[in-house]
């Protein structure tokens, strides 16, 4: 349902969580910028140089930020971005200009991620009192505007309800001991929120790391180096599990396409690849490395080694 997206060399890889997958690199996937590239590219506009003197020139526009609110409120990919262009001014006075610069870009964004935070809890709220709850987390999910920011403001809420009941010492929801029936079921419904919130964003992590690892894959001609790769990043059954799901979903897309004939390398190599995982999952599952690597039970076998 979620679209997760990253890119390689081979183009844009995109994950319909429930849906099926693009493992086609056409050239406007190409030319799609990432959104760290976006953030730097509006930072290129805030902090401009002169052309003639050198100097550098603070030009934090409002209606640019607006415009680009849905970019800069992504977790961490501003503060990420402002780093490495800090680190990159070695003059004082260029980096001084670039922390002002940061102080009024930084205020917006902290103010934006509430504003859309309150919004989305709002949304949720309102799908959980008409028993909608799934639905209205599956939509946000769908979007990917569910984030850090939201379940910080969900527990923030969370804590605000628990101190209106019993004053400042009860933000222990362990130690609450009293608190009335109106508030206690308001208190229920924002901790489940929390939770699902919490699940699906480890879920989505889990998306983006398992989609990362199929560009690295897919991108690996070496087949010892594919299955190192494989023993490096799923050491559990359910993640093997869960990859193996993605494979087949990618398979099956692949070979429903029109242009079948022309992903036919691609689809070798998917296959291939889940041939690694399943032999990876009999491993994990019985401790045997295939099915010739399995205990004699002949005499004759430990006579002749004799």
């Amino acid at each position: 349902m979620q679209v997760l997206s990253f890119f390689t060399n081979r183009g844009l890889f995109r994950c319909n969580r429930g849906q099926k997958i693009d493992l086609s690199a056409s050239s406007e996937n190409e030319n799609e910028l990432s959104i760290r590239e976006e953030v730097d590219k509006i930072l290129d506009k805030c902090l401009t140089r002169d052309t003639v003197s050198g100097d550098l020139t603070a030009n934090v526009d409002l209606s640019i930020l607006l415009e680009n609110a849905h970019i800069l409120t992504k977790d961490g990919i501003y503060e990420e971005a402002y780093k490495d262009r800090i680190n990159s001014y070695i003059i004082p006075k260029d980096i001084e200009i670039a922390e002002k610069a940061d102080d009024m870009i930084r205020a917006f964004i902290n103010a934006e991620r509430k504003l859309r935070a309150r919004l989305k809890l709002n949304y949720i709220l309102a799908g959980a009192t008409s028993s909608r709850l799934d639905e209205a987390i599956n939509t946000l999910a769908e979007s990917d505007e569910i984030d850090i920011p939201l379940i910080v403001y969900t527990e923030a809420l969370i804590d605000k309800e628990l101190i209106r009941c019993g004053g400042p010492t009860s933000l222990s929801e362990a130690d609450r001991t009293s608190v009335p029936k109106t508030n206690q079921i308001t208190l229920d419904i924002l901790r489940m929120i929390r939770k699902r919130l919490q699940a699906e964003l480890r879920l989505q992590a889990e998306d983006k790391n398992h989609l990362r690892l199929l560009a690295q894959l897919t991108a690996e001609n070496n087949i010892q180096i594919r299955e190192l790769l494989l023993k490096q990043n799923l050491i559990k059954v359910e993640d093997l599990d869960e990859f193996n799901n993605l494979l087949d979903t990618a398979i099956i897309h692949i070979s429903e396409n029109d242009n079948v004939e022309g992903q036919a390398g691609m689809l070798e190599k998917l296959r291939d690849i889940r041939v690694s995982v399943q032999r990876q999952q009999t491993w994990l599952r019985t401790g045997l490395q295939d099915e010739e690597d399995q205990f004699s039970t002949s005499p004759e076998d430990y006579l002749d080694s004799i």
